[in-house]
């Protein structure tokens, strides 16, 4: 990999966890990313309980985030294409399942809320 494609990568990588950084704070403090709240739902405990600052980070810091950013991260240390192509496709499909989990899931959970303890309900207004 180029130079170039190096720099793009990294600053992808960087903009990307930002972002992801501003909405997991927003949802750590009420249970919601603003897309969460425009949809109406909300992150609780499996009783109902709020989530609380930590089981919020472990969700969507060290298994979500983990998950899409090591493949970017693997492709960017790499200079072997086609592994490095063969990991973010692992990831990719890692991260597919964990999202499409709820479509067949008897309590239509993701596998990081299963992780977790967690579900996703419809917000009170």
């Amino acid at each position: 990999m180029d130079l170039e494609a190096q720099v793009v990568l990294w600053v992808t990588w960087f903009l990307f966890s930002f972002a992801w950084v501003i909405a997991a704070l927003w949802l750590f403090r009420k249970g919601q990313t603003p897309g969460k709240r425009l949809m109406g739902i909300r992150v609780v405990r499996r009783n109902g309980d709020p989530v609380g600052w930590w089981r919020m980070f472990a969700r969507e810091v060290l298994i979500k985030w983990f998950l899409i950013g090591i493949g970017f991260l693997a492709m960017a240390v790499d200079y072997f294409f086609l592994y490095s192509l063969f990991t973010l496709t692992s990831f990719s499909l890692a991260i597919a399942v964990d999202y499409l989990w709820p479509l067949w899931d008897r309590r239509r959970q993701a596998l990081h809320d299963k992780v977790m303890g967690t579900a996703v309900v419809r917000a009170r207004r």
